[in-house]
């Protein structure tokens, strides 16, 4: 399934163009009725030969509507640019055409509407000027097509021009994470609260449990309809409505967003590039950031003087991932001056220090660029951390490795990080090489994952230099401990073991959970390096979040967590662990 969305300036004869095409109407409001021009997005559907049905986004022409025209048009496939023939090229054409390019729309087909109302002696000259804005847009080669939606004079040209630019379309990205930004809530009798948007990157089913972000509120799919026709499941890149059960309409508004699984991140300050820049840009200046369905007010900072890197300090909470597209107009929404796409979800001021930001280029795929960010500012993150970021975990993928293949960051195990970090690291272990500190020790001293910490003391023999294996009797206790798992043992009811057990802590074989618990070390390690994993995209741990994590009960997680802050992995703060 694809979306068309119009463009064009106000009056150019979108809705009408959209009704020749299709026959339906997309104005929908009364005061749409009244002005005779759309104040909102409309929709309709076409159906196209050898392609089928495809989704149609009518957005409005006028300046003061350019916040409606984005909701409409980020989640489009190809552009319908329309111009009409007695205006030519206008203002909101070319603020469109910003907007189709910001967003990254990969096509556009232009359709050259009231054709009957000019001399045919003046069209060449039209259709010339048109080629020559064209030209300086990435749409130059876009094919503009003369029509009237009075006359019907080039509406199956049309049809034909928008089936062989859909035809050479990407195909929709298919994941396993949809989501869908909300672009109308609204209530139908008999189907509860229903919202609107444009289905992305996978597919929502009949009683799917969904999540809505911000809200963190659960709900059903009780319906889904496309054009007026029930589904069992929504396609990818389709307009969608879906009635949810256990949410009411007032607690729904646009820029909320529809999620199975939740990649989406809050955040008050992100990092992002810029690709589009239409005016200058005063450093800290207050611009408004429209991303998805919502609008946000965000002060722009400048952070390097070489590279469009910026950083988005919003008022107030902005849910988004990595390799987001957004626009970016004066406050009030009416004059776009910039666009781009987010590279970090949060702000870090180590983007500043990190030479690997000199790796971030327009060479570069938007996701590499996004996950040299987070590295700059995370290191050490691992690639599950990294894919559950993103909507698209196989772009992830594939990044991290060209990445790796140039040489750019490096991949040990699971852990991402670049050539400096990994040589930092190297010559900080080997101040302790052969020394008694264990590999626990090193990786909490110096903040560095224990499975890095023993891939480079292996590599560069960096370790303690053995003095006598272990005793028959230290491995059985050991054996025993593993298979008892978080279990572990009492040393109260091993008092014949007493010295071996003491060793055994010694050595950190065994970990001292609490004064009646002991854990293998195996044990301890696996269940601490999720609990440290999760500070690579949070700052704070809950109770509540430790027992999901780890999937232990209270009765492990509390001992767990007091461990780890004896080891000074964390500490406590008030409710919450943070990251010592």
């Amino acid at each position: 399934m694809y979306v068309i969305g119009t463009a064009g300036h106000v009056d150019h004869g979108k809705t009408s163009l959209i009704k020749a095409l299709t026959g339906i109407d997309a104005d929908r409001l009364p005061e749409e009725k009244q002005r005779h021009m759309t104040i909102d997005i409309g929709f309709a559907y076409i159906t196209l030969p050898t392609v089928g049905t495809v989704s149609i986004v009518d957005v409005p022409g006028h300046e003061r509507f350019i916040r409606n025209m984005v909701t409409g048009a980020w989640g489009i496939d190809i552009g319908l640019l329309v111009i009409a023939a007695d205006d030519g090229w206008m203002k909101q054409t070319d603020d469109h055409v910003k907007v189709l390019s910001i967003l990254g729309i990969p096509a556009m087909v232009v359709a050259l509407t009231k054709v009957d109302s000019i001399e045919q002696q003046t069209l060449p000259q039209v259709l010339s000027n048109i080629d020559a804005m064209l030209a300086t847009t990435p749409y130059g080669q876009a094919p503009v097509i003369p029509c009237s939606s009075v006359t019907g004079e080039g509406i199956t040209a049309l049809k034909e021009a928008l089936t062989n630019a859909i035809i050479k379309l990407p195909a929709p990205t298919t994941g396993n994470k949809p989501y869908l930004h909300i672009d109308r809530v609204f209530t139908v009798k008999g189907a509860g609260t229903v919202v609107t948007g444009t289905s992305k990157n996978g597919s929502f089913a009949l009683n799917d449990t969904i999540t809505i972000v911000p809200h963190a509120m659960k709900a059903r799919i009780r319906q889904i309809q496309s054009h007026n026709t029930q589904q069992q499941q929504t396609d990818v890149s389709q307009r969608t409505a879906l009635a949810l059960a256990g949410v009411e309409k007032t607690t729904l508004q646009r820029g909320d967003i529809i999620v199975r699984e939740n990649f989406f991140t809050s955040t008050t300050s992100c990092i992002a590039y810029i690709t589009h820049t239409f005016t200058q840009i005063k450093n800290n200046q207050w611009i408004e950031v429209l991303i998805g369905t919502a609008s946000y007010d965000a002060q722009y900072t400048m952070l390097s003087d070489s590279k469009p890197i910026v950083r988005l300090k919003c008022k107030q909470a902005v849910w988004l991932y990595p390799s987001q597209r957004f626009v970016a107009t004066l406050p009030g929404g009416h004059a776009i001056i910039a666009g781009g796409y987010i590279l970090c979800h949060t702000y870090s001021a180590l983007i500043k220090k990190n030479p690997i930001a000199n790796a971030i280029t327009n060479n570069n795929s938007i996701e590499a660029n996004a996950i040299l960010c987070i590295v700059a500012c995370n290191p050490f993150i691992t690639c599950h951390a990294l894919k559950k970021l993103f909507p698209d975990e196989s772009a992830v993928t594939k990044a991290i490795q060209l990445l790796a293949q140039q040489s750019v960051l490096m991949l040990i195990d699971d852990i991402v990080l670049t050539q400096s970090q990994y040589d930092t690291t190297v010559k900080l272990l080997q101040q302790y090489a052969g020394t008694d500190t264990t590999t626990g020790d090193l990786s909490q001293k110096l903040s560095v994952p224990h499975n890095l910490v023993n891939h480079i003391m292996a590599k560069y023999d960096y370790g303690k230099k053995p003095t006598g294996e272990l005793s028959d009797a230290e491995k059985h206790l050991l054996q025993q401990l593993l298979q008892r798992g978080i279990e572990g043992i009492n040393p109260k009811d091993f008092p014949a073991h007493r010295h071996i057990i003491d060793t055994l802590i010694k050595t950190e074989n065994v970990i001292v959970i609490d004064r009646e618990l002991l854990w293998h070390k195996d044990v301890f390690l696996h269940y601490a390096e999720g609990i440290m994993e999760h500070f690579n995209t949070n700052k704070e741990l809950t109770v509540q979040q430790a027992k999901e994590i780890t999937g232990l009960s209270r009765k492990y997680v509390i001992p767990l967590l007091n461990a780890l802050e004896q080891k000074k992995f964390i500490k406590r703060y008030g409710d919450v662990r943070l990251k010592a």
